[in-house]
């Protein structure tokens, strides 16, 4: 506890006294590279932490409602009506179930971008005015945001719960409220390597997935507990929920044998199905929805340098491309041991074993890895 407490005000110490926990941490045969990061690499974190919105304000782009945001809106719709003829084509739901599913994925909203406020004269300041910012306070300073996000938190538990931003536009994230029943897409996540790649098999094959992924969510083993309201309630028939609870015993099933080379514990399934159902269906539905658009608008050129792989090829590249990821060892074993999500490299494979589009698009030979007989599959 006492360490707990000593690291997290680090930061707010002074230079020799940073310098002298480090050299302690050394001694203790551990890294401090590892564990205290530096000075202004913190401040930055700390300011976009406790100050997004003023950090957003700075970063924003004020073409962004007119240019990127509507292609946006019209991807998570074009989304929407795959999910909606998914639901419509299954055999495990029945009727009343399939109705009121529509209906939420109908009532679902999205938030893009940044909150309309932001740019709008004055309103940062008064976002703001009751913090207290002092030169050369730093600690004082941080304190004076806690306590204004704190006040801020409380008085609107006395307010009338309206569907909000659920995430910082700073964030290079996505989210779903399930109490809201509202994807969020801050305007950090649109932007290379995830969005605006030139092509839109690109696109979809990166953020449209993304945006599938936090839609599915609102239909995953959790998100199907929340109504269209956001309510915490049963809205599912006991038939649906039952046979929605075998399908599930396939994902766990299949990420449960997962490995990674070098760590001796397997994937837990179980831990990570919501993940893993969102993944699956967000794909599924992302490409679903770009196919849509080829139908109306048409394929588009081939892509300079990639002219031997065709676009529904590339869609998948795509989506493989946005996991990459360097990462130690020892980090995997964490990330396996407590995060809700798998590995990247096995949430790619997991999701392209599952998938019939990507088999029929690379010519996988049936039975094979990336091609197994046994498919999971709910959205």
């Amino acid at each position: 506890m006492w360490w707990t407490t000593i690291y997290a005000m680090i930061i707010s110490t002074s230079s020799e006294v940073a310098e002298y926990i480090n050299k302690q941490i050394d001694k203790a045969g551990g890294s401090s590279e590892e564990v205290v990061r530096t000075r202004s690499l913190e401040c930055a974190l700390l300011v976009n932490s406790y100050m997004g919105y003023a950090v957003s304000y700075a970063l924003a782009d004020q073409t962004f409602p007119n240019k990127t945001k509507p292609k946006v809106e019209r991807m998570i719709n074009e989304i929407k009506q795959a999910f909606v003829n998914h639901v419509n084509n299954i055999n495990w739901m029945d009727s009343d179930t399939k109705k009121v599913t529509l209906e939420k994925c109908k009532e679902m909203i999205s938030f893009i971008g940044y909150p309309n406020w932001l740019l709008e004269s004055g309103k940062l300041d008064e976002y703001y005015e009751d913090a207290e910012i002092q030169p050369d306070r730093f600690l004082d300073n941080m304190i004076s945001i806690i306590v204004l996000q704190s006040r801020k938190k409380l008085n609107s538990l006395r307010e009338k719960h309206e569907r909000d931003w659920y995430a910082e536009p700073i964030e290079v994230n996505a989210y779903n409220s399930f109490s809201d029943n509202a994807i969020n897409v801050p305007m950090a996540i649109l932007n290379f390597p995830m969005y605006n790649l030139g092509l839109e098999v690109l696109n979809y094959g990166s953020i449209g997935t993304i945006l599938g992924h936090e839609l599915t969510h609102g239909f995953d083993n959790m998100g199907r507990k929340h109504d269209k309201y956001g309510n915490h309630v049963q809205w599912w028939s006991n038939r649906t929920i039952e046979t929605f609870e075998e399908l599930t015993e396939c994902f766990v099933e299949q990420y449960d044998n997962f490995t990674i080379e070098g760590i001796t514990d397997h994937v837990k399934g179980k831990a990570t199905l919501g993940e893993n159902l969102a993944d699956n269906g967000g794909m599924h539905q992302a490409y679903s929805a770009y196919k849509s658009h080829v139908k109306k608008y048409g394929e588009e050129p081939k892509l300079p340098g990639f002219e031997n792989f065709t676009n529904d090829q590339l869609f998948f590249l795509a989506y493989g491309s946005i996991w990459c990821e360097t990462i130690t060892l020892e980090d995997l074993k964490e990330q396996i041991q407590y995060d809700e999500h798998c590995p990247n490299s096995v949430r790619v494979l997991g999701t392209l074993q599952n998938s019939e589009d990507f088999a029929r698009a690379f010519h996988c030979p049936r039975g094979s890895y990336m091609n197994p007989r046994k498919k999971c599959k709910i959205w």
